[in-house]
């Protein structure tokens, strides 16, 4: 949850924003044209995700919930979400 993180912890948050700009920032550095063409689909997945684990993350938060286990549901459901749109949409574009 990096940018409800932001609010609550700035510090915890930041982290949190600079672990995901380095999940992509390592995606990119190719040395050659035909590793670079070929890396391309990984490109596009790696921002997809961070970009969905941003929009995500939030589900835990939108809901009031009074038990433990159904928190962590919500959590595990926004993960399988995650991953879910990442991978169907990186498929696409």
């Amino acid at each position: 949850m990096p940018l409800l993180s932001l609010v609550k912890c700035p510090a915890l948050g930041i982290i949190q924003l600079i672990i995901l700009g380095l999940m992509v920032a390592f995606t990119y550095p190719v040395r050659t044209r035909v590793a670079g063409e070929s890396l391309m689909v990984i490109r596009k997945l790696s921002m997809i995700a961070v970009l969905s684990y941003l929009l995500f993350s939030l589900l835990p938060v939108a809901f009031k919930v009074d038990y433990i286990q159904t928190y962590v549901g919500l959590i595990i459901a926004a993960d399988v979400l995650n991953g879910a749109f990442a991978g169907v949409l990186s498929s696409i574009i």
